[in-house]
């Protein structure tokens, strides 16, 4: 993936819940099942969703991320080492991860 690429990351709703937990750094245990399903969804990503993972995110079941190769790498980092490389990256995909899941949560209850 070039610096210019973006992808697509499709993420279940609890996954996602769990890394932006991950991310926003919040206590307790981390569940590191769901952790290592963001990083597989994260590795597997591309430019776009297939029709059965988009009305799942039309029902609010999951989240549709859009990320550049730099937040891809930094929440792959985080994820697989704890670690922050780029913290103003992870702050971005965190804002945007909370307003996805705002979204879903709505579309679910609707």
């Amino acid at each position: 993936m070039g610096n210019d690429d973006n992808c697509v990351v499709y993420l279940e709703t609890e996954v996602a819940e769990e890394l932006l937990g991950l991310v926003d750094d919040e206590p307790g245990d981390a569940d590191e099942y769901l952790l290592d399903e963001a990083a597989a969804a994260i590795e597997h990503a591309n430019g776009g969703l297939p029709p059965v993972k988009q009305q799942a995110v039309a029902r609010g079941e999951a989240v549709a991320l859009g990320l550049d190769s730099a937040e891809v790498e930094s929440l792959r980092t985080l994820i697989e080492t704890n670690t922050e490389i780029d913290p103003q990256k992870l702050k971005s995909a965190a804002r945007s991860l909370q307003t996805k899941l705002r979204a879903a949560s709505k579309k679910a209850r609707s």
